[in-house]
């Protein structure tokens, strides 16, 4: 017998049974954190000269 078929069988069997005694919920929190950094030419082209401001729309 395909000994991948069997594992694949018997991956899919534990899997399913382990979702059976889960609660659902309905809710996902993403978080992403990083880095705020600027090369010259991005902080340059950003700035409004006649407000004094940054734009990065």
């Amino acid at each position: 017998m395909n000994i991948k078929l069997v594992f694949a069988a018997a991956l899919m069997v534990s899997a399913s049974a382990g979702l059976n005694g889960q609660q659902s919920d309905s809710t996902l929190t993403v978080l992403f954190a990083g880095d705020i950094m600027g090369h010259d030419m991005q902080i340059a082209s950003a700035r409004d000269n006649s407000t004094g401001t940054y734009s990065y729309d």
